[in-house]
C-alpha cells in the first residue's frame, strides 16, 4: 500500500476555465469520459491513444461540447519519442500545458502459474509505468511554468495486491511508488493527484495482454484475437519519425479494436451481471479529486476501508478481495 494517506493536499484550487489539458488513453473509458467532461468545461484538449481513427472520432464529440481546441496526436507511450512529441504538438498548439492526464494502460487477469512468456511482465510495465515516465518527463518544464497538476489513474490494484493480477498490481504498484516520490520533489511547483479507482465497467478486460506470446510476422503478439501492441520498430531519430510511426497502421495496429476472435467471449462476459463500476461514476470521482488537487483519492468507500484494515483484519479481508477479483 502506498505510504500517502488519501486526503486534500493544503492546495484547494478549483478547475480554472479554458485550462489546456493532455489525455492519455483518450479514446475509450475513463479517459474519453474525462475528455468529454473537459469539452463540456470549455478546455483546450489535446488527446492521444494510438488509433488516428478513434481519436478523431472522440475529438468530434468534444468539439461538439464546447471544447475550446483540439488536437489529436497519435501516441504509443511505449515510445518515449513519440511521448516527446505529444509535448511538443501540445505546447505548439496551446502555449502552455495546465493539466496532464496519465490513463493509457493495459490489463492481464488470469493465475501467475499460467504466464507462459514472462515477457509480459515488461510488457505492462512498459505501457503502465514507463508510460506515465516518459509523458511526465517531457511535461515537467511546461507543468512548473503553469504551475499545473499532474493527474495519475492508478488503481486500486496499485494499493493492495489482488490475486489473478500479479503483473497488473506490481506495475500500479510502481506507478504509486513513483509518483509519491515525485510529489514531494516537486511540492509547490506541481501538484500530484493519484486516483484509485476499483474494477470500471470499460473494455480494458477486452483487450488485455494473454499469458502467451505467438510469432506474427516476427513481432511479439500479447493481444486477444492477434493484435500487435509491441513496439516493433528502431528508436525514432527525431520526435516527428516516431509520431508518423504510431500514426500509420501495421505493425502499431491498435490495441482498442474488436476483433472476431474474442467477440463471443466477451459478448458472453457481458451478459453475466456486471458489478464493476459505471465510467461516468468514476469521472465524477476523478474530476472532484482533480479540482480539489487531492493527494490521493480511493473510491467507493469499501476500497479505501479494503486497503487500510486488511493490515489489522487479513483473515477477513482477503475472502472478499479474492471475491471482488473476479469480477
Amino acid at each position: 500500500m502506498g505510504n500517502s494517506a488519501p486526503g486534500l493536499a493544503l492546495r484547494t484550487d478549483k478547475y480554472m476555465p479554458k485550462s489546456v489539458v493532455v489525455i492519455t488513453g483518450a479514446t475509450r473509458g475513463i479517459g474519453k469520459g474525462l475528455a468529454l467532461r473537459y469539452a463540456q468545461r470549455g478546455a483546450s484538449l489535446v488527446l492521444a491513444a494510438r488509433s488516428k481513427e478513434c481519436l478523431e472520432e472522440t475529438k468530434r464529440e468534444c468539439v461538439q461540447l464546447g471544447a475550446a481546441g483540439c488536437l489529436v496526436v497519435p501516441t504509443d507511450v511505449t515510445n518515449e519519442q513519440a511521448c516527446k512529441y505529444l509535448i511538443k504538438a501540445a505546447v505548439e498548439a496551446f502555449n502552455r500545458i495546465d493539466v496532464l492526464i496519465l490513463n493509457a494502460g493495459v490489463s492481464a487477469h488470469f493465475p501467475f502459474s499460467e504466464f507462459a512468456d514472462m515477457n509480459i511482465f515488461r510488457r505492462l510495465f512498459d505501457v503502465n509505468f514507463f508510460g506515465y515516465v516518459h509523458c511526465t518527463k517531457h511535461a515537467l518544464p511546461h507543468l512548473k511554468r503553469s504551475k499545473g497538476l499532474i493527474v495519475v489513474i492508478s488503481s486500486v490494484s496499485g494499493e493492495i495486491g489482488l490475486p489473478l493480477r500479479s503483473a497488473y498490481c506490481s506495475s500500479k504498484f510502481a506507478v504509486t511508488g513513483f509518483f509519491e516520490a515525485l510529489r514531494m520533489e516537486l511540492e509547490g511547483q506541481v501538484d500530484v493527484t493519484i486516483c484509485c479507482p476499483p474494477s470500471v465497467r470499460t473494455e480494458m478486460r477486452r483487450y488485455q495482454l494473454l499469458p502467451e506470446c505467438k510469432a506474427l510476422d516476427g513481432a511479439d503478439v500479447y493481444l486477444k484475437g492477434g493484435k500487435d501492441i509491441s513496439n516493433t520498430s528502431e528508436t525514432a531519430n527525431t520526435a516527428e519519425a516516431a509520431a508518423a510511426e504510431t500514426s500509420e497502421g501495421g505493425a502499431q495496429a491498435d490495441a482498442n479494436e474488436p476483433t472476431a476472435d474474442n467477440a463471443t467471449e466477451y459478448a458472453e462476459d457481458s451478459n453475466k451481471t456486471d458489478r464493476r463500476m459505471p465510467v461516468d461514476v468514476c469521472v465524477d470521482y476523478i474530476l472532484k479529486a482533480a479540482d480539489k488537487r487531492a493527494r490521493k483519492v480511493m473510491f467507493p468507500l469499501y476500497s479505501y476501508l479494503a486497503v487500510y484494515i486488511r493490515p489489522l483484519l487479513p483473515g477477513i479481508v482477503d475472502p472478499f478481495i479474492k471475491r471482488a477479483a473476479k469480477l
